[in-house]
């Protein structure tokens, strides 16, 4: 078990540092030569980001690749062979983008700048390890969240300003801390009255959204990124 594990993450190793379609967590981190790197190297060095999978997995078959394939190019793979990864097509893959094949995550790995989700279809025919950043939430085209989610980014692109702000220093950006949180509980508060006009599971889902924006306003990491936000990037 252990030198299958070693050889599984030894593989994804590969993909989260050779891909170009994954999150940059850092644009100027150094990749990796996989090829150079022992593989129990990469076993101690890959995260398993429990808690965060945990919380998309609870939300169901409600993930898609997006049809774009500087996304999702030479970038799905099917399973492992050794210490290899072999991939779907990407007519395949292109074939699962077009038809909005709803997934499910798994698993969320990373390393250094890389994220890597396991994602399986609900037949269960179609399972793999795709780029972070290659999938999307479905509900993106569901208008009754449009509005919603427009809220909610604007606030996480504010977050994210004010968490640089406060890096930098209070004293420096004082003014444009208080700025920025008027804003944001302004705009927290539009988010309740949009969620308050839906009904049974939207609405929930809704009050859910902002629940999670509310802690990803606390830190901005991408792990905290509301789950109808996933695909923003």
């Amino acid at each position: 078990m252990k030198k299958q594990f070693i050889k599984i993450s030894a593989a994804l190793l590969a993909l989260i540092t050779t891909t170009t379609a994954f999150s940059s967590i850092n644009a100027n981190a150094k990749t990796v030569d996989y090829k150079r790197a022992p593989k129990e190297y990469a076993a101690k060095t890959i995260t398993k980001n429990k808690t965060w999978a945990n919380r998309l997995n609870k939300d169901g078959y409600t993930f898609r690749i997006k049809n774009d394939p500087n996304y999702y190019k030479d970038d799905f793979s099917k399973n492992i062979k050794g210490d290899k990864l072999v991939n779907y097509s990407n007519k395949d893959t292109k074939n699962f983008a077009q038809k909005g094949i709803n997934f499910k995550v798994n698993h969320i790995w990373s390393y250094k700048n890389g994220l890597a989700a396991n994602i399986v279809s609900q037949s269960g025919k179609i399972n793999g390890w795709i780029g972070y950043t290659s999938i999307y939430n479905k509900q993106t085209s569901n208008k009754k969240f449009k509005n919603l989610m427009n809220i909610e980014n604007k606030i996480c692109d504010q977050a994210e300003d004010l968490t640089f702000y406060k890096y930098e220093g209070k004293n420096i950006h004082d003014q444009k801390i208080s700025k920025l949180n008027t804003s944001i509980n302004k705009d927290l508060k539009d988010a309740k009255k949009d969620a308050n006009k839906l009904t049974g599971n939207d609405k929930k889902l809704a009050e859910q959204s902002i629940k999670e924006t509310k802690t990803f306003i606390k830190n901005s990491d991408i792990r905290n990124l509301p789950t109808l936000l996933v695909g923003r990037m």
